[in-house]
């Protein structure tokens, strides 16, 4: 082989592997990008800066990692319901992401929708990548919520009831008392006459 024929298999070998690293780095920028961008949404929700990390999160490729923005800058932010509407709809695009599912069922609690943080619980125990301890919490939280919820229930049908009793039981002294008084002679005045 000559040396022109070498520093052309040379070159053309060097040409193929930089060719080959610019296609892997390209296709790894996006990923960096975004794992960049949410490491810059931190900064701006600890400054209270919510609009722009909302901005950025929206900007995400990859939606379970917009959503997974989204819920944790809206958490922060107090919007409790936005932070679970976000949640739920990373959950539809992955169905059994633990970080969604964990911070999802949290949120529920939050808010009180007992049956909605047990479902999701009740997911998180089917993935189970999250720690047996954060999980039995989670579940115990969910199972008093519930029972609060039935107790609620419960105790709200009683003061209908009660209500209603104390109602019928008025009219009924009403009707009684109208019909005694009907019923009654009338006794006239000496005076007239």
């Amino acid at each position: 082989m000559d040396r022109v024929t070498l520093t052309a298999s040379r070159s053309t070998a060097a040409r193929g592997a930089l060719a080959s690293i610019a296609c892997a780095a390209a296709l790894a920028a996006p990923l960096r990008a975004q794992a960049e961008s949410f490491d810059a949404i931190l900064p701006l929700v600890g400054e209270r800066r919510y609009l722009e990390a909302l901005e950025r999160a929206d900007g995400f490729q990859d939606r379970v990692l917009a959503s997974q923005a989204r819920l944790w800058i809206l958490y922060s932010a107090g919007d409790l319901r936005g932070g679970l509407a976000a949640g739920l709809a990373g959950l539809r695009a992955a169905p059994e992401e633990a970080w969604l599912l964990e911070q999802s069922a949290d949120l529920a609690g939050n808010l009180a929708a007992a049956e909605l943080m047990s479902e999701l619980v009740a997911r998180l125990e089917r993935v189970s990548t999250v720690p047996a301890d954060r999980l039995d919490a989670l579940r115990e939280r969910a199972d008093r919520l519930l029972a609060s919820v039935a107790a609620r229930s419960a105790s709200m049908r009683r003061a209908r009831a009660t209500v209603l009793a104390f109602a019928a039981l008025s009219l009924l002294a009403t009707v009684l008392l109208a019909r005694r008084g009907a019923r009654r002679p009338r006794v006239e005045d000496p005076g007239d006459g």
